[in-house]
């Protein structure tokens, strides 16, 4: 029997189904039969019942394969199997090195067999189409992975209990990570019994470079049920802070266009540049959460963050009644022995927080010189605190505080309050999207 791959088969009972470009040298008889065609793995999943097994010999297959029913990919004789691309309706397993660069899955299948199939050489797209999908995935470090959903509001992903819809570890990995992830809409929290989940955990990059993309999403959870003890966080992306910047300036992590109604937001802490940029974050109390500190020791470089062109509101310390839950809420608290780099919030709105951004400087250390600047705050009941064992003063200057006369509390004005330690003058004293005054009258 002269068997060559690809040959994919199918056996049932007694006799082998073997679908092939080319069946000479074949046996067919009461025990075999030998199908010619074009897309043999296809032909081989169209063949096989529900429950049973599609066998496939290491190669290439140039064909897109439809499965419909519950099935077995099995690499049957070793070697790759390289597929151009699946499209799943069904639940299946997947046994030995059976890839592809391009999968897409409809309802009834699951995100997690998508992942299974991509190549971890050439990395793959995970094509999401619209409809509810309910599991949790794990990334592996160095195998690429670009996750599209159809569109927010129409691809929802509701996240495990307690765990993550994307999760992936990094620790202790070298290489490169690529990741990208847009048009979902994840339900963090959909069961109001649920204590903590989260959309997008991606963690502990600090000795390989991140590149992170996440854009188009929404974030949501069960506000109603929501206390702090029941809360959801739209992105867990702490200690990813291996990659900089390039020469370009380009950061290697961006988050934009997203809308997050999460309670607890993004978690970002102990992570180096990250760009944040036109999103907005209603109702998100610690909408940003960014701290220093944990490892704070030599060799470890943390911020160089932008957050800017974003739109903060509606954050409410009803989420943690005994203290202030800011809509950014940065904090320093570890040695300071580490590399601190300053960070930019520019150009964002904050709007009817009780707290709009807070700053802690409980590290004896040399501040990096972060900048707040070209905000617009209005009907914040705090605009900024700055607090600390280690209080420096934040350079807040040319922000709109809501007022002409600029902030109130420990400014002259009636604007949103700041603190002491904040940096508020110069002001704008006009709003800077109010349109200009008319030209005088003629004469």
């Amino acid at each position: 029997e002269a068997l060559q791959a690809p040959d994919p088969y199918v056996v049932r009972g007694a006799v082998t189904h073997r679908f092939l470009t080319d069946c000479a040298q074949q046996p067919v008889d009461a025990n075999n039969t030998c199908t010619v065609t074009a897309t043999p793995i296809s032909d081989a999943v169209t063949f096989a019942a529900a429950g049973e097994t599609v066998n496939i010999e290491g190669g290439d297959y140039h064909e897109t394969v439809t499965i419909q029913k519950a099935l077995t990919l099995s690499n049957a004789g070793g070697g790759d199997v390289n597929v151009d691309a699946f499209d799943l309706w069904a639940d299946i397993v997947i046994v030995g090195n059976i890839f592809s660069t391009n999968i897409t899955v409809h309802p009834g299948a699951l995100i997690g067999d998508a992942v299974t199939l991509v190549n971890p050489t050439a990395g793959g797209t995970v094509n999401v189409a619209a409809g509810t999908y309910n599991e949790g995935v794990n990334l592996t470090p160095g195998e690429d992975v670009t996750f599209v959903g159809e569109g927010r509001d129409t691809t929802i992903w509701n996240c495990p209990a307690g765990d993550a819809c994307i999760e992936g570890n990094m620790q202790g990995y070298a290489g490169d990570m690529n990741y990208e992830i847009s048009g979902f809409t994840f339900n963090v929290r959909s069961n109001p019994a649920t204590t903590w989940a989260a959309g997008i955990q991606i963690i502990r990059a600090s000795n390989g470079p991140l590149q992170l993309s996440i854009h188009d999403s929404k974030f949501v959870e069960d506000r109603a049920s929501g206390d702090n003890g029941h809360w959801g966080t739209s992105m867990f992306l702490c200690h990813n802070r291996s990659a900089s910047r390039d020469a370009a300036g380009n950061a290697p992590v961006n988050i934009f266009n997203n809308i997050d109604e999460t309670w607890g937001g993004v978690t970002m802490s102990n992570s180096q540049a990250y760009n944040i940029y036109s999103n907005t974050f209603d109702g998100a109390s610690d909408a940003i959460y960014n701290g220093h500190g944990c490892p704070d020791s030599q060799g470890n470089t943390f911020g160089d963050h932008h957050i800017y062109d974003n739109t903060f509101m509606n954050a409410s310390d009803a989420l943690h009644p005994n203290g202030l839950t800011p809509a950014i809420d940065w904090q320093y608290y570890g040695a300071g022995l580490g590399t601190h780099l300053p960070s930019t919030i520019e150009n964002n709105s904050f709007e009817n927080n009780d707290t709009a951004i807070r700053f802690v400087f409980d590290s004896n250390m040399a501040y990096p010189a972060t900048t707040v600047s070209n905000n617009r705050f209005e009907n914040n009941g705090t605009a900024i605190i700055v607090g600390g064992a280690s209080a420096t003063v934040l350079n807040a200057e040319n922000n709109w505080w809501g007022a002409a006369d600029g902030p109130s509390g420990a400014g002259p004005g009636s604007g949103d309050a700041v603190s002491a330690n904040v940096d508020f003058d110069p002001w704008l004293t006009a709003h800077p999207n109010a349109p200009p005054p008319p030209p005088p009258a003629p004469g």
